[in-house]
């Protein structure tokens, strides 16, 4: 699970922005949707989301953490030699030259990884990896360049790794094409790291649920199994269909689905981009709810999402979806960087409604309507 981003120098992001899965110690023990995992103190979030204006900067933490993934799972193989770091940084000033920094800590098999990279254009220029099996930190890896200082907890072929590593590569993603067992399941953890986005869509899709085939179905050949069912809405009645009867077109869009089985059934995280514009409003709290359910995330699976559908937020629709620290806010500064912080800053109160306070700018994160406004409505005399 993710516990914590650290990036800074990445697209709109200029200055370091953390955002943090560890819930709040609000003291209600009560809540289902906050995890106690093995190997971390804290509670851990299974979901997450963002919001801000339009071009705030949303996009950009999730593909921070698209970037790490691919920096790992691509970068010896894929990056030529020649190439440098395909990284894409802050693009005012003399940020645009300085090295960008990614981290993040994640929970695996009970094991705390707190693992990052330096890079700039040319080379990636540290790379650090500490690792909690038990109470204890230890120190894995420290890369400074081309000098690798390895701990003494860190047990494989790790001279001949770093002799393989190019410049523009990770260590993490030399070791793994070695078959460096010790570093498999962090690599594992960025592997199964799901990236989605998704587009806007109208093929008359109201709601979605989530049902278990038993033994005795068409899939008993392979034991029991998830399968989406999606409702489509008619003047006459509504009707539902299994998401491999549905056309091509509605299929494409919903390829998701499986994707968003595959990782409630065996854990990961899915990060997802604009999500209310491909989704009924009430198919995302669908899916909203799946994650945050224990029973139906029993592998403490993970949603982090960038949307504007403040339903979530409010409670027209019973107790509000979302808990006050999964909601993270972006806005930009007068320079355009990107600015992320949590709603629980504002520490609204326990019967404030949230929904509300964020359309009126309580919370910040919202456009600046006045050129608009004067636009469309100039001064007398003009």
């Amino acid at each position: 699970m993710l516990i914590e981003l650290r990036v800074e120098n990445h697209r709109s992001i200029r200055d370091e922005q953390a955002l943090t899965m560890q819930a709040a110690d609000d003291g209600d023990l009560s809540d289902p949707r906050p995890r106690q995992v093995p190997g971390f103190a804290g509670r851990l979030l299974p979901a997450a989301a963002l919001y801000g204006a339009n071009a705030s900067g949303k996009s950009n933490v999730l593909s921070a953490l698209g970037f790490m993934r691919d920096a790992v799972i691509q970068s010896l193989g894929a990056w030529a030699p020649d190439d440098g770091v395909p990284r894409d940084p802050f693009a005012w000033g003399a940020k645009s030259s300085e090295p960008s920094v990614f981290e993040v800590m994640v929970l695996v098999a009970g094991v705390r990884y707190q693992y990052g990279f330096v890079a700039d254009d040319r080379r990636v220029l540290e790379e650090w990896l500490y690792a909690w099996p038990g109470n204890e930190k230890q120190t894995w890896l420290e890369r400074d360049g081309d000098l690798f200082n390895f701990g003494e907890h860190l047990i494989g072929e790790n001279q001949l790794v770093g002799r393989v590593t190019r410049p523009n590569a990770l260590f993490l993603s030399a070791a793994v094409q070695l078959r460096h067992q010790q570093l498999g399941p962090l690599y594992g953890w960025f592997r199964d790291l799901r990236t989605e986005l998704l587009r806007a869509a109208d093929v008359g899709i109201v709601d979605m649920k989530i049902e278990r085939t038993s033994a005795g179905s068409a899939h008993r050949n392979v034991g029991q199994r998830l399968r989406v069912l999606l409702r489509h809405h008619s003047n006459t009645e509504d009707a539902w269909l299994a998401l491999e009867d549905e056309s091509r077109g509605t299929r494409t869009l919903f390829h998701m689905g499986h994707l968003l089985l595959d990782v409630l059934e065996n854990g990961g995280m899915v990060l997802i981009d604009e999500l209310e514009r491909s989704l009924h409003p009430v198919l995302a709290l669908k899916i909203l709810a799946q994650f945050n359910d224990p029973r139906t995330n029993p592998h403490n699976a993970q949603i982090l999402f960038a949307t504007h559908d403040t339903h979530l937020l409010g409670t027209m629709l019973g107790e509000p979806p979302l808990r006050r620290d999964q909601v993270w806010l972006t806005e930009k500064d007068p320079d355009g960087a990107t600015c992320l912080y949590p709603l629980t800053d504002y520490k609204p109160q326990p019967d404030e409604n949230v929904e509300c306070g964020y359309l009126q700018g309580r919370y910040g994160a919202i456009p600046f309507l006045g050129d608009l406004v004067s636009v469309g409505n100039p001064a007398d005399g003009e």
